[in-house]
C-alpha cells in the first residue's frame, strides 16, 4: 500500500515538471527571439586606392635653426637644424627672452588686454640700468626719474620696440630684482616643460640666455595666444600715459600679413624672429628662426617660407561626398553602402587608406541618409573628419524572421 502511494506521488511530480517545462517553454522561446536587440549589421570597408598626394613642403632656411607648429602646437609641424634625431642644441636666443620676461610677469600680475595696470615710478636704480644700456649701445626708450610707467607700457616697450631697459624695469618691479625673476622663469619654463631654455637676464642681452627652436616657437604660440601681447603686437604703437610714443618697431615687411611676435639681433644670436598667421585654410601657424646671419638672410627665409605656407597648407579634397566607403550587411540579408555624406578635405596631403579611422556606430536598422558615424583622418600632424551616412535603408526583417532565426537572436542577446 505504502509503495503504491510513493508511485502516485512520483507520477504526479513528474506530471507537474512536465507541465512546468511545457508551460515555460514556448515563453522562454518566444522571450530570446522576440524581446533582444536585432543583431548589429557587420561593417566590411572599402579598399580605397592610395592616392600618395602631399602638398609642398614648407620651405625653412639651412642656417641656424627654425620650427613651424600648428594651433597648440604638440607637435613639430616642420623644422630644421636639428641633430639626426632631431633633437636641438640650446643656443643664444637674443630679444625673444622678453617674450619670456612678458609671459612669466603676466603669470604673476594678469592684466587684460585694453587694461593699463599698476602705475610704476622709475627709480634710481631703473635709471642707472637705463645709463648702462645707452652706454653699452643696447636698444632703450629714454626714462627720467619719478616718472611713471605702467605695466602695459613696459610690457609694450619691451616687446615692440626692444627696449632692453623696460624689460629690466618690468622684472624688478614684477618680482623685485633680478635674481627673484630668473628663479621665477626657471619656475614657469619647468612647469611648460621648456627644458631647452634657460635664461640669464630678462631682455636677451647676454648670450647665457639660451633657447630651441623647438621651445622657441611654442614660446611664440603662447605670446600670441595672451590676449594683452596679441592686442599690442597687432598694433603700430601705443602712447604711453606719461607721454611718451612707443613704436611698433618689429612690424616686419617680408612677414606680410603674418604678425612679427619678436625680432631682434644681439652679437650672440644673430637675428631671430617669431612670426605668428592665419592660413587661408583657417589654420593659426607659428614659426620661429634662429641665429640667421643678417637682416637681409632673415629676410630672404621669411619671404620664401611665407610664399610655401599658402601652398604647404591648402586644403585638399581627399575624398568627395558620395564616396563608398563601406558596406553594411545584416543577417537577415539587407545590403546597403556607407557613403561619405560630405567632403573629406584634409590640409598637408591626401591620407593613406590606412590614415583613415572610421569611427561607425552599432547599426540594426537605418533610414537612407541616416548619419552611421565618421571617418577621421590624419596627414601632416593635422585631423580632419567627415559624416559617413546609409547609402539605403536597413529595415527590421519582421516577426516571422525572429521567430525562424532563435540562434541568431539567442547570440544577440548574450553579445548586448
Amino acid at each position: 500500500m505504502a509503495e503504491e502511494i510513493a508511485r502516485r506521488r512520483s507520477g504526479r511530480g513528474i506530471g507537474i515538471a512536465i507541465g512546468t517545462v511545457a508551460i515555460l517553454l514556448p515563453g522562454l522561446f518566444l522571450g530570446t527571439t522576440i524581446l533582444p536587440s536585432l543583431p548589429a549589421a557587420s561593417v566590411h570597408l572599402a579598399q580605397l586606392e592610395d592616392a600618395e598626394i602631399a602638398s609642398p613642403p614648407l620651405a625653412l632656411p639651412e642656417d641656424g635653426q627654425s620650427a613651424v607648429i600648428v594651433g597648440d602646437g604638440e607637435t613639430l609641424l616642420a623644422s630644421t637644424g636639428g641633430d639626426e634625431v632631431g633633437a636641438f642644441e640650446s643656443i643664444p636666443m637674443g630679444g625673444s627672452a622678453k617674450l619670456v620676461s612678458a609671459l612669466v610677469t603676466l603669470d604673476a600680475h594678469p592684466l587684460e588686454a585694453g587694461r593699463n595696470g599698476e602705475s610704476v615710478v622709475v627709480t634710481d636704480e631703473d635709471f642707472a640700468a637705463y645709463q648702462s644700456l645707452v652706454f653699452a649701445g643696447a636698444r632703450t626708450i629714454p626714462v627720467t626719474v619719478g616718472s611713471r610707467w605702467t605695466e602695459r607700457e613696459m610690457i609694450a616697450a619691451s616687446l615692440l620696440s626692444a627696449s632692453n631697459n623696460h624689460a629690466d624695469m618690468l622684472v624688478r618691479w614684477a618680482f623685485g630684482s633680478q635674481a627673484e625673476y630668473l628663479a621665477a622663469a626657471e619656475a614657469w619654463l619647468v612647469e611648460h616643460g621648456f627644458d631647452g631654455t634657460a635664461l640669464a637676464d630678462a631682455s636677451g642681452l647676454s648670450g647665457d640666455s639660451v633657447s630651441t627652436a623647438e621651445d622657441l616657437v611654442r614660446i611664440g604660440a603662447l605670446a600670441a595666444a595672451d590676449p594683452l601681447i596679441a592686442s599690442l603686437v597687432t598694433t603700430d604703437g601705443i602712447g604711453a600715459v606719461n607721454g611718451a610714443s612707443i613704436t611698433n618697431t618689429n612690424r616686419y615687411e617680408p612677414a606680410g600679413a603674418a604678425t612679427t611676435v619678436s625680432r631682434s639681433y644681439t652679437n650672440a644670436a644673430a637675428v631671430t624672429v617669431v612670426l605668428s598667421l592665419t592660413t587661408d585654410s583657417g589654420e593659426t601657424l607659428t614659426a620661429a628662426f634662429m641665429r640667421q646671419p643678417s637682416y637681409d638672410a632673415m629676410a630672404a627665409t621669411v619671404t620664401t617660407f611665407m610664399e610655401s605656407a599658402a601652398a604647404a597648407t591648402a586644403q585638399i579634397e581627399a575624398l568627395p561626398a558620395g564616396t563608398v566607403v563601406g558596406e553594411l550587411r545584416t543577417a537577415w540579408g539587407e545590403r546597403i553602402d556607407l557613403v561619405l555624406g560630405e567632403p573629406l578635405v584634409t590640409v598637408g596631403g591626401v591620407p593613406s587608406p590606412d590614415d583613415i579611422d572610421y569611427q561607425l556606430d552599432e547599426i540594426r536598422t537605418i533610414r537612407a541618409g541616416a548619419k552611421a558615424g565618421e571617418a577621421v583622418a590624419t596627414v601632416a600632424e593635422r585631423t580632419a573628419s567627415a559624416r559617413v551616412e546609409a547609402g539605403g535603408a536597413l529595415r527590421d526583417p519582421g516577426l516571422a524572421w525572429r521567430l525562424t532565426h532563435p540562434l541568431d537572436m539567442l547570440g544577440s542577446a548574450f553579445r548586448g
